[in-house]
């Protein structure tokens, strides 16, 4: 069966429910070699939008009630590894945008600070309405939550990902930095289609330029860095098994 990628390309956020997932994945794969240019990556964006406030959560309250001790257990360790990696890059997002080398980059950027945001604000209510919590406030939630997480995971979120944002916020033209940083969120912590492509495309054009600049002999930094840090958090930066069930307001 040929899989129409410019179907898949151009798919609204309804429209996407209507896909065979092989299809996505196909979609993404093909990325890979045809890469989107970050405007495109954009309009993608703008077509795929939702709104947290749109969520009902009942059913995931019916299911909380329901679940037992082990499955609550699971999904509270599973949940507070992504509400704090959502925090903890909504945080350190913005040095990249201000480091983006062309207004096309810096749009594309600033969509994904406001994707975290999001994603940080619809743990927030899934905590209130499912889980429920006492916190009077995001922060209190947030020290809260705050996963006993493994060494990978701390040294990815809490060392790798803010330094590297703080060295490009003192230098916004260290390229070596802004390389190293979208290798580190677009390829080991976001490997989603738009995320996969946009690092995949900015790890195409550092090798080049490594290339051209003379580096051929030794790796450049931003790969080394790619590799220790996949191997370091492999084990903590995986989808969680237990799925938040969601269903939007009629």
């Amino acid at each position: 069966m040929t899989v129409d990628l410019d179907r898949i390309a151009r798919a609204g956020l309804k429209e996407m429910g209507d896909l065979r997932i092989d299809d996505v994945l196909s979609f993404i794969d093909s990325g890979i070699d045809n890469m989107p240019s970050y405007m495109d990556l954009y309009r993608r964006w703008e077509a795929q939008q939702w709104a947290v406030a749109d969520l009902d959560f009942t059913l995931d309250r019916q299911d909380w009630e329901e679940a037992t001790d082990l499955e609550r257990k699971a999904t509270l360790w599973s949940h507070r590894l992504f509400f704090n990696g959502e925090e903890r890059v909504t945080a350190t997002l913005a040095p990249f945008v201000w480091a983006a080398p062309t207004p096309e980059i810096e749009i594309f950027l600033s969509t994904q600070m406001v994707d975290e945001a999001r994603h940080t604000v619809f743990f927030q209510r899934w905590w209130h309405e499912v889980a429920g919590t006492n916190a009077k406030d995001l922060g209190q939630l947030l020290v809260e939550i705050r996963p006993e997480a493994n060494e990978g995971y701390n040294e990815l979120f809490y060392e790798r990902l803010p330094s590297t944002a703080q060295r490009l916020a003192s230098n916004p033209k260290d390229f070596d930095a802004f390389v190293e940083g979208v290798t580190l969120y677009h390829i080991v912590i976001r490997p989603r289609s738009r995320s996969r492509a946009s690092g995949s495309s900015w790890s195409r054009c550092a090798s080049k330029a490594s290339t051209t600049e003379g580096s051929t002999a030794d790796s450049p930094p931003w790969l080394a860095t790619s590799r220790a840090t996949s191997t370091s958090a492999s084990s903590c930066c995986r989808r969680p098994c237990a799925r938040t069930r969601i269903a939007s307001r009629p």
